[in-house]
């Protein structure tokens, strides 16, 4: 069998075959040939037409005279299938094992073993198993191809074709003089990858434990072992600005803890059999708290004044109390006041002064809102027929609700850790590991606000529909192999709960008071609708405008508000989702005949 593999490329490991003085290019070969040696017929003597041999090999990594490592190369038929590759180290041993045998009860008579790299090049046809005894031992890093087919001991007849192997995932064209317009052959192969020795490393991973992220790594190298020498090193483990020390684990590549604590010197041994070990630090934000004090004239939906007032440095579930002894801001009268989040959700109510706040390191900054009426002014008007008169009021909302701060886009980003157990053959033995993930997800909240009419004269109202879409997505997924993307979620995504519509106006009637916040109403899961008004003589659900609001048939005025969705989310972050409405207002109520609320 005269086919030579003469050279390697790096990106496809491309090689060259020789017949007498034609170069042959081994890679996978797009260029035609007349003739195919798979659908060629094999004739034996006496005239019966027989099986070609099956080719097949194993490449080992040998370390201190044990097999730790090998891999089989492809037997079956399909030249599209990726080389397997053995991944070995500087200082390992390299060793073959022939795997190949004769389908019609006959021996292997003939190896054409081939190989280009990093290793040296060779080319022969042997009529010993050079299989068997091939060895190298691994001085330097690279990468070197092996290629094997073989042929039977099979006594064909004349005319017949040499009974070669056919099998195998790499196939070239080959030319002689009994195919001078080329014929497809087979060869089975396998990659060999040689990196650099190892060293005994110490992985330390420094956690956030409240939201299970690593924000600092760094490894401790420790050098290379040699035969069955061990190193011991002690870690120190440091503060940290603005977290709390939590403890320590030691654990192995597989994920296995092997052992944990919490004094701030670790000891760790490394030996051959076990080169890198991870230690992992858990570490707590320590959270600032503090609540935002808010003086709010609830008639006029303002704030009048504002402070902040710091209360203790806590940790996750660790609670502090400030108490506020309230003050009314001069000429107002404190009616009672709510304790609210800083996504705009009300925890509670009270009328106690002083009034007491509860934060904790999971929820470390609240606003406490302070109602708060104007005093009654008392006219003395002698010429008045009822004396004393006290001018009317308005009364004010019992809640003042507040816009959620920071980011609301509606996404959500979070990551989970799993493991899987993954097993592998070597010297046909079956052996497992674990195998850690870490699999990062993104829930992204979406909606849209449907507003009808959106052009309208001013003093009649509008509606509002929200309608919400939430999906749940697989960013990423890190680890060592065999988890795809149908991994089941760990935490539960919930459906929002609140939508709220923020106006820059006010309205009132001789029904009532529309305030600037306005709660919708849950119609499903993911739909919100407006309540029914209370300055509606029918109870409709819309949203008035006052019959001032600038816009005139001439110069029609753009009005925009707000909307913001909230609530449900992930774990302890709920969603955020702010959504803008507009309306144009191209006149008022009284250019018509009418004027009722409807």
């Amino acid at each position: 069998m005269n086919r030579k593999i003469s050279n390697i490329l790096a990106a496809c490991m491309a090689a060259i075959f020789m017949l007498g003085n034609v170069p042959v290019n081994a890679a996978l070969s797009k260029e035609s040939a007349a003739k195919d040696y798979r659908n060629m017929y094999i004739i034996d003597k006496s005239g019966v037409k027989i099986k070609k041999p099956t080719v097949r090999f194993a490449a080992k990594r040998i370390v201190d005279g044990e097999t730790v490592d090998s891999v089989m190369s492809y037997t079956d038929y399909d030249c599209t299938v990726e080389f397997p590759t053995l991944t070995c180290y500087v200082g390992d041993t390299l060793e073959f094992e022939d795997l190949s045998y004769d389908n019609n009860g006959g021996k292997i008579a003939e190896w054409d073993w081939q190989y280009y790299g990093a290793l040296g090049d060779s080319y022969k046809v042997y009529t010993t198993d050079i299989v068997n005894s091939s060895s190298f031992a691994l001085t330097k890093p690279g990468n070197t191809m092996f290629y094997l087919c073989v042929k039977s001991d099979a006594k064909v007849k004349a005319g017949s074709c040499d009974p070669w192997s056919d099998n195998g995932n790499h196939q070239t064209v080959g030319r002689n003089k009994w195919f001078p317009n080329g014929a497809y052959w087979y060869f089975t192969a396998v990659r060999v990858v040689v990196k650099p020795a190892r060293d005994a490393v110490v992985h330390v991973r420094y956690w956030n434990a409240q939201n299970c992220t690593v924000f600092k790594e760094e490894d401790i190298l420790l050098g290379r072992l040699q035969d069955n020498d061990t190193v011991d090193t002690s870690v120190s483990i440091p503060d940290c600005e603005g977290y709390s020390y939590g403890g320590w684990k030691v654990s192995l590549p597989d994920g296995t803890t092997q052992y944990e604590g919490a004094e701030r010197n670790v000891d760790i041994t490394l030996a051959p059999w076990i080169l890198e070990k991870y230690l992992d630090v858990d570490y707590f934000p320590i959270s600032n708290t503090g609540v935002e004090v808010r003086y709010w004239d609830t008639a006029e939906c303002k704030v009048i004044s504002s402070q902040t007032l710091a209360g203790e440095c806590v940790v996750m579930e660790q609670q502090t109390e400030v108490l506020v002894s309230l003050t009314p801001p001069d000429g107002y009268s404190i009616t009672g006041w709510n304790v609210q989040l800083l996504d705009g959700t009300v925890q509670y109510k009270g009328s106690e002064n002083p009034a007491v706040v509860t934060l904790s390191g999971y929820i470390p900054r609240k606003y406490l809102n302070v109602e708060c009426v104007k005093d009654t002014i008392t006219v003395d008007d002698s010429n008045s027929p009822g004396g004393n008169v006290n001018p009317p009021g308005v009364n004010p909302p019992q809640e003042v609700i507040v816009k959620p701060s920071g980011i609301c886009d509606g996404v959500i980003e979070w990551t989970e850790t799993d493991s899987h157990t993954v097993y592998y053959y070597i010297n046909g033995k079956r052996r497992s590991q674990r195998c850690n993930h870490t699999f990062k997800y993104r829930a992204v909240l979406d909606a849209n606000a449907e507003i009808t009419p959106d052009t309208f004269k001013s003093g009649y109202g509008f509606e509002v529909d929200v309608k919400c879409t939430l999906k749940t997505t697989l960013v990423s997924n890190y680890g060592c192999t065999g988890w795809g993307s149908n991994r089941s979620l760990a935490a539960i995504v919930k459906n929002p709960e609140r939508a709220t519509v923020y106006l820059p106006w006010d309205m009132m009637n001789r029904l009532g008071r529309q305030g600037r916040a306005v709660g919708m109403e849950k119609s499903g899961a993911l739909h919100f609708i407006l309540p029914k008004s209370a300055v509606s003589e029918t109870g409709a659900r819309r949203i008035y405008t006052p019959a001032e609001l600038a816009g005139t048939k001439e110069n029609p005025v753009r009005h925009e508000f707000e909307i913001y969705i909230n609530g449900g989310g992930v774990n302890n972050i709920e969603f955020c989702k702010k959504l803008t409405g507009t309306i144009t207002v191209n006149g008022d109520m009284y250019e018509d005949d009418f004027s009722s609320m409807s």
